[in-house]
């Protein structure tokens, strides 16, 4: 099997990544024009797997990287594996092309991506000297009606967004994306978290059934934000934002509660939290009573790669 990149603005492209995944669709990788590459994994004439990677350099070192804003790299396997042993051989033959090209291609480069949780053969990847540790997310099963979800969830969770419900709080679905973009990129700011204040822009802009979002409004005023986006199987949670001032702490959980009625709405059999590695996110993420999932991120040198990545953004921001 070989890599090799593919354009992602071809219709031959659209055709082969139809019904891929979200991190892997024309939309999503149309976000960031030339700044990301597409890859195929090729067996012969046929195309196996597609991926994507982002790739830029910061103080005269290579990072390679997903997309921002990107849970994973998109790795999607075309032909859908069983169980059977030629099956499994074929994933693992896939892995093992792309470590080999990431070994080839980037083997001085600071590499930390993560891959989608159904790919749980990272054998090749570790074989190949890359180091490989779990992250995880939460995901709400969707098939569950809206007293089903609200009972599952936390004591507390539900209080807010009953909380919420009972104040009238207002809210506005898919209307003045720029204030969402805005108070995303604040809260994001405040928290030092890094900002991707055109991608976002771009992508709450872009409408069309591969986005949603909302605002919680009470008198005029923007109290939180959700944005989600979607491949018509799942929605993810991309961004999310609040108003500090406004000492408002039912907002958030409104917002986001609503995000997933509109998930559900729209079709979606899961939602994504995205997951998180800061404690207090993680809890809050878990009052909505989605289920913990596992999936891997690989690195090249973790300690140095999380030390420069802050930096670039202490360097963007100013601070």
């Amino acid at each position: 099997m070989r890599v090799d990149p593919i354009d992602h603005t071809t219709q031959r492209y659209a055709e082969t990544a139809r019904g891929a995944g979200y991190f892997v669709s024309p939309f999503w990788l149309g976000l960031f024009g030339d700044a990301v590459t597409a890859y195929a994994v090729n067996k012969g004439e046929e195309t196996v797997a597609l991926f994507h990677l982002f790739v830029y350099k910061h103080l005269h070192k290579s990072f390679v990287i997903s997309s921002p804003m990107s849970q994973h790299i998109g790795l999607v396997l075309l032909k859908r594996p069983g169980g059977t042993h030629s099956d499994q051989s074929e994933v693992k033959r896939i892995i093992r092309a792309l470590a080999d090209f990431l070994n080839k291609n980037h083997k001085d480069a600071l590499i930390d991506f993560c891959l989608p949780a159904n790919i749980t053969d990272v054998q090749p990847l570790l074989w190949s000297g890359l180091r490989v540790s779990p992250k995880y997310t939460y995901r709400l099963d969707l098939s569950l009606d809206e007293d089903e979800l609200l009972r599952g969830m936390s004591a507390e969770r539900r209080k807010n967004i009953r909380q919420a419900a009972k104040a009238g709080y207002e809210v506005l679905k898919n209307q003045d994306p720029e204030n969402v973009v805005t108070l995303v990129n604040q809260t994001l700011e405040n928290a030092g978290s890094p900002v991707h204040g055109d991608e976002l822009s771009r992508l709450v802009n872009a409408g069309g059934d591969s986005v949603f979002f909302n605002s919680v409004m009470q008198s005029g005023r923007a109290l939180a934000s959700a944005v989600a986006g979607t491949d018509g199987q799942t929605a993810y949670y991309l961004a999310g934002g609040h108003d500090s001032d406004a000492g408002d702490s039912l907002a958030g959980s409104y917002a986001l509660w609503n995000l997933i009625l509109e998930a559900k709405k729209r079709g979606c059999k899961t939602f994504d939290f995205m997951g998180s590695s800061v404690p207090s996110i993680e809890r809050y993420f878990r009052g909505f009573g989605a289920m913990l999932t596992p999936y891997f991120r690989i690195q090249s040198a973790p300690g140095i790669t999380d030390m420069l990545h802050k930096l670039r953004h202490k360097i963007k921001s100013g601070k």
